[in-house]
């Protein structure tokens, strides 16, 4: 009887060993995350669930991305291509390439879909659309309305707005990216002062605004 109990631990354990022990989920969502494009839509909440940038629902998810890509087809009409194969080494080029803004990956795939070269100012006009967006509280679907569309035809005839769905995706990214930098100076200040302001939208909707001011090492406040 021992002698089978220990034919069946070392048999557990080459499986084990096989499937990359403890850290086979960790190392199949990392190699799951670099080959798909859903990730651009998606932030991880914990080891089970995904959290949709685009309407905030959360999802569960279980090392595949099948769930999720059919979330956005069926729900945002949105159906990322996958990613091509990684080199197992990049070269230092690759590397320390700069991530692409939000601007220029609309403008690449709106080219990829219709198949045409896009207008190279949709780079500037794309940017100042996302910023109008988030600095003036305007909704997503203001790139559909009539008035809108015939104000940017009349002044970029050649410009292909994003769909709302699309804009959802490109500013969670920017808001990530914004997130990021926060994080760095509150992790670098030696002291930091909160401000907490209550307020209620026009809807009746109430929210609780954090204000966090400190000096950061060159006295800049």
């Amino acid at each position: 009887a021992m002698a089978g109990s220990g034919a069946g631990a070392a048999a557990w354990r080459r499986k084990r060993e096989k499937n990359g022990g403890p850290a086979g989920g960790s190392a199949a969502l990392a190699v799951d995350r670099r080959k798909s494009k859903v990730w651009n839509y998606y932030t991880k909440l914990g080891d089970a669930y995904v959290e949709c940038g685009v309407c905030r629902k959360q999802l569960s998810f279980h090392n595949s991305t099948t769930t999720m890509r059919e979330h956005l087809a069926r729900k945002h009409s949105i159906r990322p291509a996958p990613l091509p194969p990684l080199k197992d080494e990049p070269d230092a080029e690759g590397a320390a390439a700069p991530p692409e803004n939000a601007a220029k990956k609309c403008r690449r795939d709106a080219a990829e879909s219709t198949g045409q070269p896009a207008d190279p100012r949709s780079d500037g006009v794309g940017e100042r659309l996302l910023e109008m967006i988030f600095r003036d509280l305007q909704p997503l679907s203001v790139v559909t309305d009539k008035g809108f569309g015939l104000l940017v035809g009349f002044l970029e005839p050649n410009l292909a707005l994003p769909a709302p769905a699309q804009l959802a995706g490109m500013l969670w990214r920017r808001y990530a990216a914004a997130r990021q930098r926060l994080e760095r100076h509150l992790q670098a200040a030696e002291g930091v002062v909160l401000c907490a302001e209550r307020w209620a939208s026009r809807l009746g909707h109430d929210y609780v605004t954090l204000a966090a001011t400190f000096i950061d090492g060159e006295w800049r406040r």
